[in-house]
């Protein structure tokens, strides 16, 4: 499925994965994994925006995950380091903290702080 965002953004749903390719660019991203029906983010420390501690996600990616059949599961699992973390869909759409880069090569972005993930201690 590809679907084209208001910026020609062009985003993939594949079985393995969400990828963005930004408008110009030959790259694709992969910017989430899918396996056994749930929705993983693997995050760097330098993808966590550090002014406020956000995490940024591609908002036109999020609603279609939110609509999709694809997965069952509307969690994100966020693998950062050793760490896990989680975060519903719905979470993260209803807070609505944007920031749209509009230099070349940015998509619309949603945030969601950091500290309100909720840290998974058992195996995933």
């Amino acid at each position: 499925m590809k679907m084209v965002d208001s910026e020609g953004n062009k985003l993939y749903m594949g079985d393995d994965g969400m990828y963005l390719q930004l408008k110009g660019t030959i790259r694709m991203l992969k910017i989430f994994s899918f396996n056994y029906g749930k929705i993983y983010k693997y995050l760097k420390k330098s993808n966590v925006f550090q002014a406020g501690k956000l995490v940024g996600f591609n908002y036109k990616a999020l609603q279609q995950l939110n609509l999709s059949e694809k997965v069952k599961d509307k969690n994100i699992y966020i693998i950062y380091g050793v760490k896990r973390y989680s975060v519903h869909i719905n979470d993260i759409l209803q807070l609505k903290k944007f920031l749209n880069f509009k230099e070349k090569g940015f998509e619309t972005q949603v945030f969601y702080p950091f500290d309100d993930l909720i840290e998974i201690t058992k195996s995933l």
